[in-house]
């Protein structure tokens, strides 16, 4: 059973990283409110100013979200307790490493769990994003987060232009087209 969990791994990093790679193959929209609306998010038609907010990350010092100003951020709020958020974060590992050195940051917000939970999921999971701690649930509150996973997207002036409740597959051609015109 584990030799067929890591065939199908191996297959869906396999087809993730053709559906990266065929996206760069193709003219991508450079309308980002609908190349966003196309990946299923709620767009914002006036970008919102995000709430600035200082937390510990888990591998130790704190990051603060103004800092990455002149940077597109992913907010993706998650826990270690929701399957939804276990279905996506491969997809969004592989994201990651495609459009991390091109000008975009993902800080995977764990609300309120023991960073003891939090490090052994990661580390099992061979995560590399950055995860930060919401310890006291105030920057959820903040953001109103009301379901798991949600993400929002902070464009490179530090304001939110989209926002997702739900799963998503993080390597759709639609997503891949929408980053890609925004960054």
């Amino acid at each position: 059973m584990k030799n067929m969990f890591f065939i199908l791994f191996i297959l869906f990093t396999f087809l993730s990283q053709m559906t990266i790679v065929y996206c760069d193959e193709q003219t991508y929209s450079a309308n980002i409110p609908q190349a966003f609306r196309d990946a299923k998010f709620q767009v914002f038609e006036q970008p919102k100013d995000s709430e600035d907010f200082t937390l510990p990350l888990l591998n130790g010092g704190e990051v603060t979200l103004s800092e990455y100003r002149g940077m597109v951020v992913v907010l993706a709020f998650w826990t270690t307790w929701c399957t939804y958020c276990h279905e996506e974060m491969s997809s969004k590992e592989i994201f990651y490493q495609y459009f991390k050195d091109r000008g975009l940051e993902i800080l995977a917000i764990n609300y309120k769990e023991d960073s003891n939970i939090v490090s052994q999921y990661i580390d099992n999971n061979d995560y590399t994003f950055p995860v930060v701690l919401d310890l006291d649930g105030s920057v959820k509150t903040d953001y109103e987060v009301s379901g798991y996973p949600t993400c929002f997207i902070i464009n490179r002036e530090g304001k939110i232009i989209a926002k997702r409740v739900g799963t998503l597959n993080w390597n759709a051609p639609e997503l891949i087209y929408a980053f890609k015109a925004l960054l």
